[in-house]
């Protein structure tokens, strides 16, 4: 299934940043009217260099071994349960899901980054993605072959943790939660989305502690670090953007309080690990990039 992005609706003040540069913009058939393209100048081999340089990550002290970075891409190569079969089963890395890593860590990457790891079983961004919330089945295990045939070549391995909130399909995600109770409009290729219920405090930080746990599991399975992911209109997005975060309490309203959640991520899994070389960052459009244990 293909999910899409209904993308926040706030208008953002001053001129478009693109002005700022060189550029043209190409009409093609997609939604959005155009592609833009920056020229940018040349390099110097010695700008080139650098890329090859390792880069410390100054409060973790881990070193990546060059500057490049693979961003993380939905693989959807896992397990999934068959019919009748418990949902538990979903989110199992398979053969291929680790071939495919063993190949990124072949490439000399720097620092490899997955695509979304997801925090429970009933809440996806699509068929195949990879769960960890538990160890029922040996699956920290199986996760440290991944992390393993990846770092044979000298990458840091980054799992991007992510929950969908109102942006899970339906059929995936039949009850859909969010900061409230605001609805996908958007079809995409059939795809539909079902009206979200709002988390209550109780859960929000039910939902916390999941992120710690997963971040724990990432940590036993090898993982040198999670990416919080705050972007594309998931579940902490939702929380973020004024578009889609009515609420009046503590969760809502201000900046402070629509990213208080994010906070309580980074401050639950800190609590959780007390390897301070265990990198977290976070990904959103506020670049939410904060120290942590960075």
């Amino acid at each position: 299934m293909t999910t899409a992005v209904e993308y926040d609706g706030a208008e953002a003040g001053g001129k478009p940043e693109a002005e700022n540069y060189a550029h043209e913009s190409v009409k093609t058939r997609d939604s959005r009217g155009g592609k833009l393209r920056v020229k940018g100048p040349a390099l110097s081999q010695d700008e080139l260099d650098v890329l090859r340089q390792p880069l410390q990550l100054p409060f973790s002290g881990r070193t990546a071994k060059n500057r490049f970075l693979k961003a993380p891409m939905t693989e959807r190569l896992c397990q999934w349960n068959k019919e009748g079969e418990d949902i538990s089963a979903r989110g199992f890395p398979t053969a291929e899901y680790e071939r495919l890593y063993q190949r990124w860590g072949e490439g000399e990457i720097g620092i490899v980054v997955t695509g979304n790891l997801m925090l429970k079983y009933d809440a996806v961004e699509g068929y195949g993605n990879a769960i960890l919330c538990d160890d029922h089945d040996n699956r920290v295990e199986a996760f440290q072959r991944v992390t393993s045939a990846a770092k044979k070549h000298g990458p840091l391995m980054i799992a991007q943790l992510s929950h969908p909130g109102r942006q899970g399909n339906a059929v995936l995600n039949p009850n859909p939660v969010s900061a409230s109770d605001v609805q996908l409009q958007v079809q995409w290729m059939g795809t539909r989305f079902n009206e979200p219920r709002p988390l209550s405090v109780d859960e929000i930080r039910s939902m916390v502690a999941d992120w710690g746990e997963t971040a724990y599991l990432c940590h036993r399975a090898g993982f040198d670090g999670v990416q919080i992911h705050c972007a594309h209109g998931y579940l902490l997005a939702q929380f973020l953007s004024q578009t889609t975060n009515k609420r009046t309490d503590a969760y809502g309203g201000t900046l402070e309080n629509r990213s208080r959640i994010v906070l309580e991520v980074i401050a639950e899994i800190r609590q959780r690990l007390a390897d301070p070389s265990f990198v977290t960052y976070g990904r959103g459009r506020f670049s939410v990039r904060i120290r942590a244990v960075l």
